[in-house]
């Protein structure tokens, strides 16, 4: 697919249950709903190991 780079929107902790990531609660944690902070840095390293590039969206 040629696919060389993915973004994702922001993975800070948010207050609430629904939000686009823009209302942080906590910089330094993952979103608890998104999975543990071990289950990002295995997407990255997955990611990193094909070559992809991942892109944080930060605030």
């Amino acid at each position: 697919m040629g696919i060389n780079a993915i973004e994702l929107m922001p993975v800070n902790e948010y207050p609430g249950d629904y939000s686009w990531g823009y209302k942080v609660r906590d910089f330094f944690a993952v979103e608890s709903s998104y999975g543990a902070t071990a289950d990002l840095k295995q997407l990255i390293d997955e990611c990193h190991g094909r070559g992809i590039r991942v892109i944080l969206d930060g605030i």
